[in-house]
């Protein structure tokens, strides 16, 4: 009797590790809201084959206007990366971040009202393979672009088109690009590693 016992903790124990071994290429973290935000029922994060973040949530209630999905490296200062409208009816909502930040990276949700009042879920982690040698910051960006790396890098930014608008050779530590002549949209910034020929691509948003 003992044995069989032991022998179906020991399975309940390896079951979960199986199905995780199944499905090893989608990462989800999943994180409940505080009773301070009882606005927000759930929100999760799904990392899909370590390209892109799918971002889903669900609230309690109608009243809301739109919501603005949010971002941080640090945990601290959290930028804007899309906003989604809110629908009558609908309770359920999900957001791709097609370009995430390599390394660790933070999401929230900002919920506006149709009163104005504003109301945030909890943040969840999500760690992102690849290098997290450079940062940049704010984004969206007015007129000043401030790059953040660890080595020498090449930076190259396009507009939705593929056109060529700036492109630099930037030294280790921060390094202030200016942007104010660019035009409101959506721009690509690629950065390769000058000593390894490693590239990152990342989004970068226009004021």
């Amino acid at each position: 009797m003992k044995h069989q016992l032991w022998q179906f903790c020991l399975a309940l124990l390896i079951s979960p590790l199986i199905v995780l071994g199944q499905y090893d290429a989608v990462v989800t973290v999943d994180t409940f809201t505080s009773p301070a935000s009882p606005l927000f029922i759930s929100f999760q994060t799904q990392v899909h084959d370590n390209k892109k973040i799918n971002i889903q949530w669900q609230v309690r209630a109608d009243s809301t206007e739109y919501f603005t999905i949010e971002r941080s490296v640090e945990g601290k200062i959290y930028e804007a990366i899309g906003i989604l409208k809110a629908a009558e009816g609908l309770y359920k909502y999900s957001f791709a971040d097609e370009f995430p930040t390599r390394g660790q990276v933070y999401y929230r949700i900002r919920c506006t009202a149709k009163s104005g009042n504003e109301t945030y879920s909890d943040a969840v982690t999500v760690i992102m393979p690849g290098s997290t040698s450079f940062r940049f910051y704010p984004n969206p960006a007015d007129k000043l672009l401030i790059v953040r790396s660890e080595c020498a890098i090449d930076l190259l930014i396009t507009d939705g088109f593929g056109k060529q608008r700036i492109a630099k050779s930037l030294a280790n530590g921060p390094q202030v690009v200016d942007v104010s002549f660019l035009e409101k949209g959506v721009y690509i910034l690629r950065i390769t590693d000058k000593s390894t020929g490693r590239q990152q691509f990342d989004k970068f948003l226009k004021n």
